[in-house]
């Protein structure tokens, strides 16, 4: 049984259309549960690298392997953290308009959402199991 915002209870999540995404608020879950390879990882794709080429060398830099984000420029090992998702009170993603498409299309559905403790869920997001 999982909590979503203090309550628990078994659930079936409404199904999205593509039109139909919840809007991202930056609470940073998928930059700490995928940076540095974890889960999964965080990759670019080749529409990045070549949008990233021409406007965006700095974030092109953290390219690493197999195009794996967000790798030290000079080792080319993993980051522990993002190293545009910053701040000092609430961090957000500095990147935000110029994020990989990866970023772009997280979650992958609403289960990911809940799963991974995504802010942008909420209850009135679930439907409930009786």
């Amino acid at each position: 049984m999982r909590t979503v915002r203090g309550v628990k209870a078994p659930f079936a999540f409404y199904l999205y259309t593509e039109n139909d995404m919840l809007p991202c608020n930056q609470c940073g879950k998928c930059c700490e549960i995928y940076q540095g390879g974890r889960n999964g990882g965080i990759y670019a794709d080749s529409s990045d690298i070549e949008r990233w080429a021409n406007t965006r060398p700095d974030i092109l830099q953290y390219v690493g392997e197999d195009y794996l984000l967000f790798t030290d420029p000079k080792t080319k090992q993993p980051l522990p953290e993002c190293p545009f998702y910053k701040g000092e009170t609430k961090k957000v993603c500095a990147i935000y308009e110029d994020r990989p498409n990866d970023c772009r299309v997280y979650p992958v559905n609403p289960r990911q959402a809940w799963e991974d403790g995504c802010e942008m869920i909420e209850a009135v997001d679930i439907t409930w199991d009786t």
